[in-house]
């Protein structure tokens, strides 16, 4: 990633664990100087294996949100991956992702395209966007895929916004 993207491209990444062991993955991008920091999220996860569904929209409620929700694009994920006894399994993850940039937050990468070039053209300013990925496994028993296990995954990472978004619009 640090060959690849722009040398004024800023990032963090961090593996969150509640006490009952649950894993969230969530990685924050700053955008540099050029456009391209920041991309369809898509184009990564495709490049590592993953196969996408497509993205729906989604609102995730919290009072430190503007308007009483966070907006978030989900995309439910499989890969094949190997097992140490050599066999294949098929990871099924939930991948959440947003975009914040001054005064601004959105779910859509065509809107920030949009918005980021209304403000360079009409506002003569050029504010920086941060992404938000946020990445939870989908953890099943046994070999066949559960709507109950895809249910915990989304209520952990609901959770998990609903607690992060605050401390985003504290400053």
């Amino acid at each position: 990633e640090l060959n690849i993207l722009p040398p004024d491209t800023q990032g963090s990444r961090r593996i969150y664990k509640d006490a009952a062991g649950h894993e969230v993955y969530c990685s924050i991008i700053l955008e540099g100087r050029d456009v391209t920091s920041i991309h369809r999220p898509e184009l990564c996860l495709t490049g590592q294996g993953w196969e996408l569904e497509k993205p729906r929209l989604e609102h995730i409620a919290t009072p430190a949100a503007k308007d009483g929700a966070v907006p978030v694009s989900r995309l439910n994920a499989v890969r094949a991956v190997r097992l140490p006894d050599g066999r294949t399994a098929r990871a099924r993850s939930i991948f959440l992702y947003w975009f914040v940039g001054k005064d601004r937050v959105t779910a859509s990468h065509p809107q920030r395209i949009f918005l980021t070039t209304f403000d360079r053209v009409f506002r003569n300013r050029n504010a920086r966007w941060a992404y938000f990925l946020i990445h939870i496994p989908i953890v099943e028993e046994g070999s066949t895929a559960s709507p109950q296990a895809e249910q915990q995954a989304v209520q952990l990472v609901t959770k998990f916004v609903q607690d992060l978004y605050p401390t985003l619009v504290e400053n």
